[in-house]
C-alpha cells in the first residue's frame, strides 16, 4: 500500500538523518507470483509499476524485480511463477507494463513525488526530455474523478496504449494511467 510505503520511506529518511547515515538502499528482490491461487498475471502487471514508483518515491535507489523468467517446473511452488515471461519466453502482461514504465520513466528522470487524494494515488516526476509525467491509480476500487489538465498532453494506459480524455469524468482504477507532457494535473473529486 502506498501509504504504508510512504510511511516507511519517511521513517528511513528520519533515521538516516538522525544517525547521519549516508547509505543508498536497494530493493533487491520484489515481485508478485502468478501461481494459481495467489495472483493473476493481470494482477502482477498492475502491481509492477506501482511497486517501482512507490519505492523510488520513498527514496529507494534501485529496485530489482524477482525474476525475469518463470521456470514453471513445479505448479505447487510459488517461486516458479515470479517471472515477467513464461518458461518458453512468451511475455506475461507484466512484461508490457514494465516496458511501458521504463519508457515513461526513463533513466535520469527525477524522483517521483507521491500523494494521495481521496482514494486516488498520484506520482509526479520529470523526464530527462523535460516532459512532466503523472501516474494515477487507486489501491483497490474504482474512483470517478474530474481531471483538470493544463497544457498539451497524452494519456497512456498500463501497456502504453494512448487513451482519450474529453474533460468529463474519468474512472481511475488500480491499473495505472500515465499523463505525459501536461504542465499541471489537478484531481477534482
Amino acid at each position: 500500500d502506498a501509504q504504508e510505503s510512504r510511511g516507511l520511506g519517511d521513517v528511513y529518511k528520519r533515521q538516516t538523518l538522525r544517525y547521519k547515515i549516508n547509505k543508498k538502499v536497494w530493493l533487491t528482490e520484489t515481485g508478485c507470483t502468478t501461481m494459481k491461487g495467489w495472483a493473476s498475471e493481470m494482477t502482477q502487471s498492475i502491481r509492477l509499476p506501482r511497486i517501482f514508483i512507490i519505492s523510488f518515491a520513498c527514496g529507494i535507489e534501485k529496485v530489482f524485480w524477482y525474476k525475469t523468467r518463470s521456470n514453471e517446473i513445479n505448479k505447487n511452488d510459488k517461486e516458479c511463477f515470479f517471472g515477467l515471461v513464461h518458461k518458453d519466453y512468451t511475455p506475461k502482461p507484466a512484461y508490457y507494463s514494465y516496458k511501458t514504465l521504463i519508457k515513461i520513466c526513463p533513466n535520469r528522470s527525477t524522483r517521483p513525488k507521491l500523494e494521495k487524494n481521496g482514494n486516488v494515488y498520484s506520482a509526479t516526476w520529470k523526464r530527462p526530455d523535460g516532459k512532466n509525467v503523472w501516474a494515477l491509480w487507486t489501491s483497490k476500487s474504482e474512483e470517478v474523478v474530474k481531471l483538470n489538465i493544463k497544457g498539451k498532453y497524452k494519456i497512456y494506459n498500463l501497456n502504453g496504449d494512448e487513451q482519450s480524455y474529453n474533460s468529463c469524468d474519468y474512472t481511475i482504477t488500480p491499473s495505472i494511467i500515465y499523463i505525459v507532457g501536461a504542465k499541471n494535473v489537478d484531481i477534482v473529486n
